[in-house]
């Protein structure tokens, strides 16, 4: 050892081993240990997923194409008519493509089954895709 003293009694292999700094590899969250014996009630330290929604602010999510094509008839057609069977419809042209989505589902899971619904309802090309939604909180 060059330098360092180690106190009375302690040999140089009972030396404690000094823990590394923490790095993002190596960081670990626990909450603290309850004062008064009581179970830490986590809900109040940790937020839920919902939390990090707020109503009405654009996000990442899923809607489900009903349709993608070129002929925009087609895509107005199909808009009201899901506009009048109380979807919510949102109709879309990115040159030379018109795009009809519906939904606006945080959840991947979620537009699945309500894509398996809507092909059930005739619109059998239908499909889930990624896009910006508009989160609600039912």
């Amino acid at each position: 050892m060059t330098g360092s003293k180690l106190p009375d009694g302690v040999a140089p292999s009972q030396k404690p081993a000094i823990p590394p700094l923490p790095t993002e590899e190596n960081l670990v969250w626990s909450p603290s240990p309850p004062l008064d014996g009581h179970p830490v009630d986590l809900s109040r330290t940790l937020a839920p997923a919902t939390a990090l929604i707020e109503p009405g602010k654009e996000m990442e999510g899923y809607r489900i194409q009903v349709y993608s094509g070129r002929e925009g008839a087609t895509a107005r057609r199909i808009h009201t008519q899901l506009q009048s069977a109380g979807y919510e419809a949102f109709l879309y042209y990115e040159a030379p493509q018109y795009r009809v989505r519906i939904g606006n589902y945080i959840e991947r899971e979620e537009a699945v089954q309500a894509c398996a619904i809507i092909k059930k309802q005739g619109y059998a090309e239908a499909w889930v895709v990624k896009s910006l939604v508009i989160p609600t909180i039912k």
